[in-house]
């Protein structure tokens, strides 16, 4: 009986599209040592850069890529669309597509947060990497 009121709870929440929605927009991103710069392949307005503070400069690359991802979507994605971002850092798109992972307690916390911002704004549209 517990099974069938899971099901029933949760059923509502499990629906996924056979058919994602088209992508609104698709950016890609340029990290390095010093600084970062992302750009909206589908729309040239949407392009941003800066350098590393410290603090940041400090983080390993793979934390600081999904930073950016971060940064990206509060930034640019403030209405219901499907992103695709366009990675480099195999780390960066494994943490991202899992939501999460147990070997870097850093890259998991900016992917969750990703995730969270994600759910939060954006519920049922999805993320590409």
């Amino acid at each position: 009986m517990q099974e069938v009121e899971w099901l029933n709870v949760n059923l509502l929440w499990a629906t996924r599209s056979i058919r994602p929605p088209p992508v609104a927009f698709i950016f890609q991103m340029n990290i390095s040592d010093t600084g970062w710069g992302v750009t909206c392949v589908t729309s040239a307005a949407l392009e941003s850069d800066s350098v590393w503070s410290a603090q940041h400069q400090s983080l390993h690359i793979n934390v600081r890529e999904l930073h950016v991802v971060f940064i990206c979507l509060t930034i640019f994605c403030s209405e219901m669309c499907a992103v695709r971002f366009q990675l480099d850092n195999t780390t960066a798109v494994t943490y991202i597509n899992q939501t999460g992972g147990v070997k870097s307690l850093a890259c998991d916390t900016v992917a969750r947060k990703i995730w969270d911002c994600r759910v939060s704004r954006y519920f049922g549209c999805p993320l590409f990497i």
